[in-house]
């Protein structure tokens, strides 16, 4: 996930993740799709855990990044966190999961903090 989350851009104009790179065939949507239904698979502590994973990461990240970095003195976003917080809002939005449950592991005010990228 986090090798691909390094391909995937945010397209504004589609409003989606794409593929940087325009040779391998790697898309965000098909991906966070597929990723649902792989996990709807198995038992709902699966998506649970892989939740809890990605949610450790962008804490981690998030905490581990210089504070004066950021803008007015908060910690910058670094674009894997960014295409980790894209792909979680595409997996709620693909799923059909309210963002409170994402929000359990990922302290809201990231994602507030968060702006899409311009296209």
């Amino acid at each position: 996930m986090l090798h691909a989350s390094r391909q995937l851009a945010y397209n504004a104009r589609n409003s989606t993740l794409e593929n940087k790179d325009k040779s391998l065939p790697l898309d965000g949507a098909p991906l966070v799709v597929g990723v649902i239904t792989v996990l709807k698979q198995f038992h709902s502590i699966h998506t649970h855990t892989f939740l809890a994973y990605l949610g450790q990461y962008v804490r981690s990240q998030v905490s581990a990044s210089p504070a004066g970095a950021g803008v007015a003195g908060k910690a910058a976003l670094t674009p894997e966190v960014i295409s980790v917080l894209l792909f979680l809002e595409e997996y709620c939005k693909f799923s059909h999961v309210s963002r409170q449950a994402v929000e359990a592991f990922i302290p809201s005010y990231i994602f507030d903090r968060f702006a899409h990228p311009s296209a």
